[in-house]
């Protein structure tokens, strides 16, 4: 199956929430839940500031319950829809192509091409 896939899926999923609920070098890298005293450079050489009016890009609770959210909401609903339209309409016409398959080799004795 697809173990290493979904082992990369795991590493960026909890990096993602990771930068979501601590602010710290790591976050800063991106440029969120920042502040000025910790900028890193990221693209470039040149340490930039951060630029709003409050010099910060740390995101309050409320903020990031709401984004924690939307990440698991989104995780459902990309899961949902691969198990019952990708997975399920597949395997519905794959078995109904194999079901024809095998009634045209015992009607007519060949393979069908």
């Amino acid at each position: 199956r697809n173990y290493i896939f979904v082992a990369l899926v795991a590493c960026f999923c909890t990096a993602m929430i990771y930068i979501t609920f601590v602010p710290g070098d790591f976050s800063c890298i991106w440029r969120v839940n920042c502040v000025n005293d910790d900028v890193r450079t990221s693209v470039t050489t040149d340490l930039m500031p951060i630029q709003n009016p409050f010099n910060t890009t740390v995101m309050p609770d409320y903020f990031q319950a709401g984004i924690f959210g939307l990440m698991i909401g989104n995780a459902i609903a990309i899961s949902a829809y691969e198990y019952f339209v990708v997975n399920g309409i597949r395997r519905y016409y794959a078995a109904k192509k194999r079901q024809a398959n095998s009634v045209h080799k015992v009607a007519f004795g060949v393979e069908k091409h």
